[in-house]
């Protein structure tokens, strides 16, 4: 037997000592359950880490179904993209579809709030209709919501300013129509005043003398002043949704 021969011989042995040592440390599988698959799946994930590796893939075990005797395993094996994350399926479809629902401004991996909690966006499942955005919390579980929930949280900058606006306009008009005689008056408020609409737009403080703000249905801005308005709201009379002054 040559030196070679007698090494291999020696490597074989000592993977038999190995295996056997093995063998006697794990307890033997005789029937599949949640938790054994939970095991075989965390084990052979770390298994994937050498394939990985070589290949500069991002592999795991995801999901699984399972009998008494038999287990069936799903993995998914995903390119990595320049920023080190897995390019998915449901992020790919994440980039086509984001522009056409409002959320250009949000990317895959981005941080987004949903309730006072924190996610991160994983992408959008065309297969969940009612729940298509995919989100993954801080312990990597699986949370799925609507695209108007999600944009409702997570607006863009033009529609952070508008809400900003408008709330900072319903502050200063209900401050200066309390002062005023007229907090029964709310912005957006429908008036009909010798037979035309207006609505209740903002009360412009640059204005000392007409500071209240009216639009009519075709968009143009009339200003009275709370004097003469508050004289007219005494027979004021609520008809159709509208106060009829």
């Amino acid at each position: 037997m040559c030196k070679r021969d007698r090494e291999v011989t020696r490597e074989c042995g000592e993977m038999k000592k190995l295996r056997k040592k093995k063998k006697t440390n794990v307890h033997k599988i005789s029937k599949f359950d949640h938790y054994t698959c939970d095991v075989l799946s965390k084990v052979m994930n770390k298994a994937l880490k050498e394939v990985e590796d070589v290949y500069g893939l991002k592999v795991k075990f995801n999901g699984y179904n399972f009998s008494d005797t038999e287990v069936r395993f799903k993995m998914n094996a995903n390119i990595v993209g320049e920023n080190g994350k897995p390019i998915t399926r449901i992020a790919r479809a994440w980039e086509r579809i984001a522009p056409k629902i409002g959320c250009g401004h949000l990317s895959v991996g981005d941080k987004v709030k949903l309730k006072n909690r924190t996610f991160t966006l994983a992408g959008w499942n065309h297969d969940a209709r009612k729940y298509p955005v995919t989100l993954k919390d801080r312990y990597g579980e699986t949370i799925v919501c609507t695209a108007g929930l999600l944009k409702e949280h997570n607006p863009d900058n033009e529609t952070r300013r508008k809400r900003k606006k408008a709330k900072l306009e319903s502050v200063t008009w209900t401050y200066n129509a309390n002062k005023h005689g007229l907090g029964n008056l709310k912005l957006g408020d429908k008036l009909e005043i010798k037979g035309k609409t207006f609505t209740v737009a903002a009360w412009n403080e640059k204005d000392e003398k007409c500071p209240v703000e009216l639009r009519d249905v075709t968009g143009k801005l009339f200003n009275c002043s709370p004097q003469k308005l508050k004289k007219k709201m005494k027979n004021a009379v609520v008809f159709n949704n509208k106060i009829r002054i």
